[in-house]
């Protein structure tokens, strides 16, 4: 598994521009969630690194993202919302 994580974040390395895109029900109001991501905005890849909340001993890595002027960590899960832009 822990190989994944860095395989992964070895295709994903820092400096890139992922714009979001929800793709999930139309009625799902951003806004009124207080959600920090926009559809359609482009976030910075920052780093690869294991959140503080997370055991040492794990292998899961998060990525960072600066949302809004603040980082915010991601699983790799959320990627799925994510488009690469070059």
């Amino acid at each position: 598994m822990a190989n994944g994580y860095k395989m992964f974040a070895k295709l994903h390395p820092p400096g890139g521009l992922y714009r979001y895109k929800w793709l999930g029900p139309e009625r799902l109001d951003h806004v009124a969630l207080d959600l920090p991501w926009k559809n359609g905005k482009v976030y910075l890849l920052t780093k690869w690194e294991r959140p503080e909340s997370i055991s040492k001993k794990s292998p899961i890595l998060a990525a960072f993202f600066l949302v809004d002027g603040k980082e915010r960590f991601v699983d790799i899960s959320f990627f799925r919302w994510l488009e690469q832009v070059e």
